[in-house]
């Protein structure tokens, strides 16, 4: 099982082993049993962490370069940032019955998406859920839901719309990382993107 497009844009496979998934769980749930400083990630998830934030920047980095970077330049390569992916903005995002439960249709602050389920024992519900692209005509038409499983990766351009369905029982974390362009980011900040 290698690389699968679920949907126009939007591409699903493996990348770490269940056991590898429980150690990240572990690590992220033993820095919260202890009181440690934590940032939120975002504004649209109470619970989880900024990853870069507790030990796990190096990870991230590496991601970004072997996984993220090389899948967007073959993968999205008619986008101008394709190329110049740089640097990141990571995450874990906890989703739990009497928590955060559902995730409303948004898109990214991100050029490109890696979302990683790390799971966290059984859960059902809490599919991943696919419309079209910001700007595009069909953006609110769905695409393609997905049931996520512990070290299934998907990636996706940062404007495809996304929202995560109502979970229905246990808990489900994922590993969230928002690949940037410098060089894109500051094009767009003058109006100079293609």
């Amino acid at each position: 099982a290698g690389l699968e497009r679920v949907a126009p844009g939007v591409y699903r496979f493996p990348l770490f082993s269940e056991a590898y998934c429980q150690t990240l769980v572990e690590y992220m749930d033993e820095w919260e049993r202890r009181g440690l400083p934590i940032r939120r990630p975002n504004t649209m998830n109470a619970e989880g962490m900024v990853t870069n934030d507790v030990g796990l920047a190096t990870l991230a980095d590496d991601l970004l370069e072997a996984v993220v970077a090389p899948l967007a330049r073959l993968l999205y390569a008619d986008e101008p940032f394709a190329a110049s992916l740089d640097h990141h903005h990571t995450f874990c995002v906890r989703y739990a019955v009497g928590g955060d439960e559902t995730l409303a249709m948004h898109h990214d602050a991100a050029e490109v998406t890696l979302n990683v389920c790390l799971g966290s024992g059984a859960f059902a519900g809490g599919h991943l859920v696919f419309c079209g692209r910001l700007g595009d005509a069909d953006h609110r038409a769905k695409a393609a839901t997905l049931v996520h499983a512990a070290g299934t990766a998907v990636l996706h351009l940062g404007r495809h719309r996304h929202g995560v369905a109502r979970l229905e029982s246990g808990e489900r974390v994922n590993l969230v990382l928002w690949a940037r362009s410098s060089a894109f980011r500051a094009a767009a900040a003058f109006g100079r993107v293609p």
